[in-house]
């Protein structure tokens, strides 16, 4: 789920934050954790993806050649940094993003509609 902006201020900017988020990464051992959660299929690749790291893109979780970046997903639903390790993965930002993508959508609905209200533009849809 993406990160409210007051969330990220006061939650994630934290020590307890770092070292939970280093934990995480060091469990993946710099490589995607995920097996197939965000829709993909991983199958033939042992099961898991295999994004790794600043290392370049296999296209397995995103666009062959790019960056590889690992961000914090929780996987639970709950966005607040305070949760237990074992809720949060360390996945490619491909596989994140589309773990994520139903909240992306929902977001982008709701501020399209609220800069339409803004306008004085909103219709009914």
């Amino acid at each position: 789920m993406p990160i409210k902006a007051e969330l990220r201020r006061s939650l994630y900017n934290t020590r307890a934050w770092r070292l939970q988020r280093a934990r995480v990464f060091e469990r993946a051992g710099g490589r995607c954790e995920c097996r197939g959660q965000c829709g993909r299929d991983h199958e033939g690749r042992g099961g898991r993806c295999r994004e790794r790291q600043g290392k370049p893109a296999t296209g397995d979780g995103i666009r062959k050649g790019a960056l590889v970046i690992l961000t914090t997903a929780h996987v639970d639903g709950d966005s607040g940094a305070r949760v237990s390790d074992e809720k949060l993965r360390c996945w490619c930002a491909g596989c994140h993003l589309r773990w994520d993508l139903e909240d992306h959508l929902q977001k982008r609905h709701e501020n399209r509609m609220a800069e339409l209200e803004r306008r004085g533009q909103r219709r009914l849809l």
